[in-house]
């Protein structure tokens, strides 16, 4: 048997090696169980018809996963309007998130949390309207189950490790990595969608996560094996 990570690394394979016979399966990460129940229970209705988006970025601050990116295409959609951006994790693009934030005068709505225990990552979370992070070379992205699973809006990466977990508009966004334009583009998209259409997607991400628990991966990793 072979595992792949994600679907983007199968359909790779299988391009290059199509006279392949031996099996192949999907071997995704799952979410630990005691995080579903903790966030489960923290978990409440998200206000997405709140006048104020919350925003937010989990993970290392470093060029391929692109938060300074986020940033940039949120001060050119908002323009004057008010938004707020979370950003949690450390590393070398906090000094530069913060230069941008003072530049377009919207320190106030930019937060650097850096590295918070995990307890308040899970607050955040549930607090926050729309998960973003369009990183590339992401092998899965465990931390996209993780928002999905808090309710959020996810804007995730085309072709990379999540991609084919997440299908756009339904339970979730896709974005090129790294592409500005093109996030703006989403992010108004999302902006334009009723209230209803919304809480759907969010409800779908939840139902969606839910299937990724580290039980029901370990099950089906048996299950492909003939265990």
């Amino acid at each position: 048997f072979l595992g792949f990570r994600n679907k983007a690394d199968l359909n790779s394979f299988e391009l290059h090696f199509p006279n392949t016979t031996i099996d192949k399966f999907l071997c995704s990460s799952g979410v630990p169980d005691e995080y579903v129940k903790e966030i489960t229970e923290e978990r409440n209705d998200k206000r997405f018809n709140s006048k104020t988006w919350n925003y937010i970025y989990v993970g290392m601050l470093i060029d391929r996963k692109y938060p300074d990116i986020v940033l940039e295409a949120l001060i050119n959609v908002y323009k004057d309007r008010h938004f707020y951006y979370s950003v949690i994790g450390e590393g070398a693009l906090s000094k530069k998130i913060e230069r941008t934030a003072i530049k377009n005068k919207v320190s106030k709505n930019v937060r650097l949390l850096g590295r918070i225990p995990r307890n308040e990552v899970v607050s955040c979370m549930v607090n926050a309207q729309c998960f973003i992070m369009i990183s590339k070379n992401e092998a899965f992205g465990l931390v996209y189950l993780e928002a999905m699973l808090a309710g959020c809006i996810v804007i995730a990466s085309r072709n990379e490790g999540i991609d084919g977990i997440i299908i756009d508009g339904y339970n979730g966004f896709i974005c090129e990595a790294g592409n500005k334009s093109e996030l703006e583009k989403v992010i108004l998209k999302i902006q334009s969608l009723p209230i209803d259409d919304l809480e759907d997607i969010s409800k779908n991400a939840v139902d969606t996560a839910m299937k990724y628990t580290d039980y029901k991966v370990a099950k089906l990793y048996l299950e492909n094996v003939g265990v």
